[in-house]
């Protein structure tokens, strides 16, 4: 876990702004719900299904690295980023 809040919420920030970048959506609040949730399948589900629903088509091994960023707090991994 990020121990100063400023830097997490630039984590959590750098997240929306890949998921809007790759996938054309916005869906913070279920990256903020998954946060820190340490579920990585339960995170890349409710992510996966965001995507979806909002129209978009998910890369599934770039989700997978996005969600385990999202589930343990931590940065977007360089290959994500692409």
């Amino acid at each position: 876990m990020v121990d100063d809040a400023g830097d997490e919420r630039g984590l959590i920030r750098a997240v929306d702004e890949h998921l809007t970048a790759a996938y054309g959506v916005v869906v913070d609040d279920v990256v903020l719900r998954s946060w820190g949730n340490e579920q990585v399948e339960l995170s890349y589900l409710l992510l996966n299904a965001a995507i979806s629903a909002s129209g978009g088509e998910a890369d599934e091994a770039d989700l997978w690295l996005v969600a385990r960023a999202v589930a343990f707090a931590a940065p977007i991994p360089a290959a994500a980023r692409r």
